[in-house]
């Protein structure tokens, strides 16, 4: 750069103002202003509970870490899918329950669970056409095709 166009820069560049400010450190639930953890983030937070039903997964299956970790090795209830396709839907209802949360955090946005069922349906739905195995893809289909049913 000439050294006259850098005299006019505003400086300094970087950062950016906006990238100064760091953000709340908190480990406080957005929701109900619980200690935030793992467990608690998917467990626990309010309304939670709904999305795990939709998947045919109660309390008692769900009461832990633990017993979440060990639903990737049970077979699914209702819906038959192969262990691959069951751990893609469970990894679609994480990462939307984790969107959830962080609207909350960055937005003040609550999507109700309804929503949040409606983007894991969207994902599968996605992760279906991506897939090459035949009976994998309807599968996922099928999941995709329940959830869309059971919140409309």
């Amino acid at each position: 750069m000439p050294p006259s166009l850098l005299q006019r820069l505003p400086l300094p560049l970087w950062p950016p103002p906006a990238a100064t400010a760091a953000p709340a450190a908190s480990a406080r639930c957005p929701f109900c202003s619980s200690d935030e953890d793992v467990e608690h983030l998917f467990l626990r937070y309010t309304g939670v509970a709904t999305i795990w039903h939709a998947f045919g997964l109660d309390e008692q299956q769900i009461a832990s870490l633990p017993q979440l970790e060990g639903v990737w090795d049970i077979p699914p209830p209702g819906q038959p899918a192969t262990p691959r396709v069951w751990h893609t839907i469970l990894l679609a209802v994480m990462w939307n329950i984790w969107k959830r949360r962080n609207n909350k955090v960055f937005n003040s946005v609550d999507d109700p669970a309804s929503l949040v069922l409606q983007r894991c349906a969207s994902d599968i739905d996605l992760c279906s056409h991506r897939c090459k195995n035949a009976e994998s893809k309807q599968q996922l289909r099928n999941w995709a095709s329940y959830l869309y049913v059971i919140i409309s």
